[in-house]
């Protein structure tokens, strides 16, 4: 099945998701009995049924055989008009008929000078076209500047690539080390005489045992969750890919109705959706799971440099589903919150930290530089690029960090739960 967005009907496709009564029910009976895989197939089905109405038409059934199938013209370049068919008819004819060699050969150049005529001036009238579009300022060229570029394929076999993968993702199994991290050390060395086992503290540090306690939050209840969600709803990029998922982001993103404010004055957006993500996602994080499903990640490859045939000159890219990304975003905002309220981010980091730019450090670098210079001394920068660091994070070590920076044990278990492979 094909999903495709329509923004003429997109009132439609959000009245009739608010009239799936028995979905919302179904779906408000798994949220009861914490069934995470019975509410998600409950909120996929209302944007499948909704999207499938007749009213709405944005779904149709794709046979797996399409493209086999040959359309007369489907394959016709648009500059190959009558005349070259015509040319083209009288060539295959005389070789048909088995006229003379000198006979076919004209017919050939005549043809193919033809062709290169037609396909010449086809191209400078599209460009004239292109031109004057553009030197009027037309909103279409710039869509048309804006669309993305589809991908194409890389000249790596299946082979090579599946042995790629199966070297780079085939994690190695983690050992167990017995002496704890600095960070853990240094939060075990409490003075002496505070009503602590000092000796009892020793030998927990000795073991390997943590004894910091994590942060305690206050859980966030559903309202908090649903304003959380509907500014990740605002920020999705419509032409992002689903991925594994067959949800696309239109749907969710434009599930949206006017409603009149409840003075009378205006009118204020209602999105339809934003409810029922907002329990899926407050039970999947009281749970600490999430769905099998939303673990699956497409990978594409983006060329680097060097060998086009060389794996290793190709990144990664991991594209997830639409509803995983929602709630990645959802969980993170509660994690980057308590870090900025705690103070676990330093002053050095500059990168995915709120009110910090990656310009800062390079203003700060100027003025050492500047500095520097003024003193005549040796300025020195390094820089360090990792290749192919995915999946090489040894996860033990990480959890490790997590809870000696005392993350609080909901946002640990959530986080755990989404590396955890199903």
């Amino acid at each position: 099945m094909r999903w495709t967005w329509r923004p003429e009907r997109q009132l439609e496709y959000a009245e009739v998701l608010l009239e799936q009564t028995e979905l919302h029910d179904q779906f408000g009976k798994a949220v009861a009995d914490k069934d995470i895989e019975g509410a998600c197939f409950c909120l996929r089905s209302m944007i499948d049924q909704a999207a499938s109405d007749r009213r709405v038409g944005m779904t149709g059934f794709v046979s797996v055989c399409a493209h086999l199938r040959r359309r007369g013209g489907a394959n016709t370049p648009p500059w190959f008009d009558a005349e070259c068919a015509e040319k083209r008819r009288l060539l295959r004819e005389a070789i048909r008929s088995g006229q003379a060699s000198h006979a076919c050969d004209f017919l050939r150049k005549d043809y193919k000078v033809h062709v290169r005529w037609s396909k010449r001036l086809f191209t400078r009238l599209q460009r004239d076209i292109f031109l004057g579009h553009f030197k009027n300022k037309d909103s279409e060229v710039h869509a048309l500047l804006q669309k993305a570029k589809q991908g194409s394929r890389t000249p790596v076999s299946q082979e090579r690539w599946g042995e790629y993968l199966k070297e780079h993702f085939t994690r190695p199994p983690e050992t167990e080390h017995a002496r704890p991290g600095p960070d853990i050390g240094r939060d075990l060395a409490v003075p002496i005489g505070r009503g602590r086992d000092v000796a009892a503290l020793l030998r927990q540090q000795r073991e390997g045992v943590s004894v910091v306690q994590p942060d305690v939050v206050e859980a966030p209840n559903l309202d908090a969750f649903q304003g959380l969600v509907l500014r990740e709803i605002s920020k999705m990029n419509v032409k992002a890919s689903p991925a594994f998922d067959v949800v696309i982001a239109p749907f969710i993103k434009h599930a949206v109705v006017m409603r009149p404010r409840s003075n009378g004055r205006g009118v204020v957006q209602h999105h339809c959706l934003s409810s029922f993500m907002a329990q899926l996602f407050k039970l999947m994080y009281e749970s600490a799971r999430i769905p099998d499903d939303w673990k699956k990640a497409k990978l594409a490859p983006l060329y680097k440099k060097g060998a086009y045939l060389d794996p290793n000159n190709y990144r990664m890219l991991a594209v997830n589903g639409t509803m995983y990304r929602v709630y990645a975003n959802v969980l993170r905002a509660l994690v980057t919150d308590w870090c900025m309220h705690k103070n676990k981010i330093p002053d050095t980091q500059f990168d995915f930290c709120p009110g910090h730019s990656t310009m800062q450090p390079c203003f700060v670098l100027r003025h050492l530089q500047h500095a520097a210079g003024l003193k005549n001394a040796h300025l020195h920068a390094a820089f360090i690029g990792f290749e192919q660091a995915h999946n090489t994070i040894p996860r033990q070590a990480l959890w490790r960090h997590l809870q000696s920076i005392r993350m609080p044990d909901p946002f640990l278990a959530a986080i755990q739960d989404m590396h955890v492979q199903g």
